[in-house]
């Protein structure tokens, strides 16, 4: 994940805060940039794809580490 070209930590934040934060963080960004996101969020991994899916762009990993979830994101 070290190739993501933005990095925000979320883990403070509940849903649906965590994917807001996100959502401003990605309109920032050039389309093929990445951004690497973690969150404590339970629901994120869903949350993420769906939102990923309808907004045209890629999740393309998912981690879960230590209670947290890493997830790298390619703007489309």
């Amino acid at each position: 994940m070290a190739d993501a070209a933005t990095q925000i930590d979320l883990s403070g934040l509940a849903a649906p805060f965590d994917l807001l934060r996100a959502r401003r963080a990605m309109g920032e960004l050039r389309a093929g940039q990445q951004l690497e996101v973690v969150t404590a969020s339970k629901t994120a991994a869903k949350d993420f794809a769906a939102w990923c899916r309808v907004s045209g762009h890629t999740l393309v990993q998912s981690v879960s580490d230590e209670g947290r979830l890493r997830l790298v994101l390619r703007k489309g």
